[in-house]
């Protein structure tokens, strides 16, 4: 019995020992496999994150995050023509609420002419 602990003892640390080689090894192809403002989430699955100046209302700092597939290069593409999309100014996003675009919906809805009935549907099943 005491020569069957000691062995399981030593795989342990022998699992230990190669687990910490793998994670740094894992580390360092990460490090390889990433650009700033980009991580691979999973192979060639990347998120691209880029900084949207910061909000006018809170102040707080913005970004815009997209989730890409490919590999390194054409990720790097993605977020390039990512970053002239924000500085164009095509994600500025909007601090309305949920409720203020339903409302604006609606009242777009009855400008077009729907139905009375259709709009209050839409309320009912939108108030639950």
């Amino acid at each position: 019995m005491m020569s069957n602990s000691r062995w399981s003892q030593e795989a342990s640390i022998q699992d230990f020992q190669d687990k910490s080689k793998i994670l740094a090894y894992v580390g360092r192809m990460t490090t390889l496999r990433s650009a700033p403002g980009m991580r691979e989430r999973a192979p060639n699955v990347w998120e691209l994150v880029v900084q949207a100046g910061r909000d006018p209302v809170t102040g707080k700092s913005r970004q815009v995050s997209r989730t890409f597939r490919g590999n390194l290069r054409e990720a790097k593409a993605a977020r390039a023509e990512l970053i002239v999309e924000v500085t164009k100014g095509r994600h500025t996003g909007s601090r309305a609420t949920v409720d203020d675009l339903f409302t604006d919906w609606i009242v777009e809805l009855q400008r077009k002419g729907r139905s009375p009935n259709t709009v209050r549907g839409y309320e009912l099943v939108y108030r639950r």
